[in-house]
């Protein structure tokens, strides 16, 4: 690494952003065997936030890194539980739009004792879509995290991230 590049990242404000959807995650964990058409019980049920990106800034904010999330939710409740998530993580939701429509959630059915897990996955495009980043949110950090559900908005990310590396 040269001298320069070490001090640009040096002066950024933020460690990380990351670009992407975040998801708000209901979890059961499968008593049995599953099987697909048929009533089961769960051995036990969990709802966190989730997703790839926002996931990955969680362990770098618990690990003392300043980070913030770009990206969007959608107007409902599940968009008000996963700011919340995010905010008491410690992660920086001021690039965080809410707008109209559905946020991200995913139905994950664990299989106890198996390394195996099932998710079923709902997102709203027309929110995702009409996110559209900022150059000046992307030009004051050293590194960005991306998943595949705005993959135009990480292009251009990813493109101004490195302008300023």
């Amino acid at each position: 690494m040269n001298f320069q590049l070490k001090n640009k990242r040096m002066q950024a404000s933020l460690d990380a952003i990351g670009l992407g959807a975040a998801s708000w995650d209901l979890i059961g964990t499968a008593q049995n065997e599953p099987l697909l058409g048929a009533k089961q019980a769960l051995g036990s049920w969990v709802e966190v936030g989730g997703g790839p990106v926002a996931t990955a800034l969680v362990t770098l904010a618990r690990l003392g890194r300043r980070v913030a999330l770009a990206g969007a939710t959608g107007n409902d409740g599940y968009g008000a539980k996963i700011r919340a998530d995010l905010e008491a993580e410690g992660i920086n939701t001021t690039y965080l739009k809410t707008l109209p429509g559905s946020s991200h959630v995913a139905f994950v059915l664990a299989e106890a004792g198996r390394d195996r897990r099932t998710i079923w996955w709902h997102n709203d495009r027309a929110v995702l879509d009409a996110f559209v980043p900022q150059r000046e949110v992307f030009s004051n950090t050293s590194a960005l995290l991306i998943d595949t559900h705005m993959p135009m908005a990480a292009l251009q990310a990813a493109q101004w991230v490195l302008q300023h590396v």
